[in-house]
């Protein structure tokens, strides 16, 4: 069956109709390579809100040069103090209603440095269901912000 077709069954039929190849949505690879390379920075936060993983953009974006070195930070470390409150919003948002609405406000980075970021969020969940942790997705925007007359 051509690729064109197959991708059009639905996944359980999909993944019956014989093994995934390199370039097929079904592969991990091709989820990895997505990951890897997105221009958008994707994080992966377990329950407590602790990094688990981050892919080069996010890490980028906050300034840490791998994940071995923002794992185990909580997300709460990256948020400037003023906006702990929102933050702690967004998390009850996310949990409650399945998505944050996208929300637009600094964060930190390893060197103190502030940056503009628009971001949303999501629960993770296991196969049946139950909440794991949280994507979350960013984009910096710093650039995009007018820059004071001077």
């Amino acid at each position: 069956m051509p690729s064109a077709h197959r991708s059009s069954l639905p996944v359980k039929r999909r993944r019956q109709a014989g093994p995934s190849d390199e370039g097929t949505p079904e592969s991990e690879s091709f989820y990895r390579e997505l990951f890897e390379t997105s221009r958008d920075g994707i994080a992966h936060l377990d329950m407590e809100g602790r990094f688990v993983d981050a892919n080069p953009a996010f890490l980028g974006f906050v300034g840490y040069p791998s994940v071995e070195s923002i794992r185990g930070l909580t997300f709460e470390a990256i948020v400037p103090p003023e906006y702990l409150p929102e933050n702690r919003f967004v998390e009850k948002q996310t949990s409650e209603h399945g998505h944050s609405s996208l929300a637009q406000k600094e964060y930190i980075r390893k060197d103190d440095e502030r940056f503009l970021a628009r971001i949303g969020s999501w629960p993770r969940r296991n196969a049946l269901g139950t909440p794991i942790g949280t994507w979350v997705v960013a984009l910096d925007i710093t650039r995009r912000r007018p820059r004071p007359p001077g």
